[in-house]
């Protein structure tokens, strides 16, 4: 009897010797797979953050693309209102000149070739009170300075015409009308220059 209760525990013994060795071979191939799985995500995260790096190089490049383009963007509208800046500039001195020749013109013809306007009516005078002159320009510390001389050159050109009916009578009245409206047209034009120097300095 007692040789028969101990070969059952020694065959209960046995099962469970089995059963662990099959339960530990269970957990090695667990642990087996376990070491896989994190085999697996570390070689992911390898790959995300090598992805994620790219990424952000990408980015970074396209950063400065974008920034590059910006400026060279902002470069060329510059380039483009200092282009239309000189445009006007040069629209603003040929009406300067055809009002002096036209002046002279009256002189020549001794009458008014042209009708008289004060210098916020002429084409010069609207480019600088309601025109581009006063858009683009008027917020410089120069464009008041245009102002006193543009009105000089006007004032000559009224004194030759107010005279022009005798003219041989008159001529000294007239040259010296004529006089004021050169010296004050030099002051037209250096005014006109300092503008536009201003505007581009900023």
């Amino acid at each position: 009897d007692h040789g028969k209760g101990f070969a059952v525990v020694a065959q209960e013994v046995q099962n469970l010797a089995n059963s662990t060795s099959d339960l530990l071979t269970k957990i090695k191939e667990r642990t087996g797979t376990f070491g896989d799985i994190s085999q697996s995500l570390q070689e992911s995260t390898k790959d995300s953050l090598d992805g994620v790096n790219d990424i952000r190089e990408l980015i970074s490049g396209l950063d400065q693309l974008i920034g590059q383009t910006i400026t060279q963007n902002n470069s060329s509208i510059k380039n483009i209102y200092s282009t239309n800046d000189e445009i006007f500039m040069s629209l603003a001195k040929l009406d300067h000149v055809i009002w002096k020749v036209n002046t002279y013109l009256s002189v020549i013809e001794e009458k008014p070739a042209f009708k008289f306007v004060d210098h916020h009516n002429c084409r010069l005078g609207k480019w600088y009170y309601e025109g581009a002159g006063k858009e683009n320009f008027s917020e410089l510390s120069s464009y008041g300075r245009l102002e006193s001389f543009h009105a000089k050159v006007h004032n000559g050109t009224k004194t030759m015409f107010d005279y022009l009916s005798d003219l041989r009578k008159n001529i000294h009245i007239i040259l010296d009308g004529a006089q004021e409206m050169e010296d004050a047209s030099e002051g037209v034009f250096e005014g006109l220059d300092e503008i536009l120097e201003e505007k581009k300095s900023r």
